[in-house]
């Protein structure tokens, strides 16, 4: 009982945290994705550049959305949207993931971390 009671602790710290940095491995996952498709969106030729920032924020919100992570905590950079044929448009997302057990017993990550996602692709 006494080896128990010494290693249970530790036991469930790395169980916490196995589940924590799986659950951010996913996040990130589902914001590079985001920014993916948010790139897609933006290179589209018959795309309206007056418009292009409120569909691009669109496309990401909805898929994020899809995954569970409300949209308001991402954020968006949007590059040369809509832009001439060949040239690069680039869309960012991130998102600040708060650790919510491992943060009680790792001080670093009471902060959380930035998941950052990012693609790049070529105006049609």
């Amino acid at each position: 009982m006494v080896e128990m009671a010494i290693l249970m602790p530790l036991l469930a710290i790395i169980l916490f945290g196995v589940i924590e940095f799986g659950i951010a491995f996913q996040r990130w996952q589902v914001v590079s994705a985001a920014a993916r498709e948010g790139a897609r969106s933006a290179v589209l030729a018959d795309c309206d550049a007056g418009q292009a920032e409120a569909v691009i924020n669109g496309v990401v919100n909805d898929f994020v959305s899809a995954a569970g992570i409300t949209p308001g905590e991402v954020q968006v950079v949007i590059d040369n949207a809509c832009g001439a044929t060949g040239t690069r448009a680039q869309v960012s997302v991130e998102h600040a993931f708060q650790f919510s057990v491992l943060a009680n017993f790792i001080p670093p990550l009471s902060d959380g971390m930035s998941l950052r996602g990012a693609s790049v692709m070529r105006n049609e």
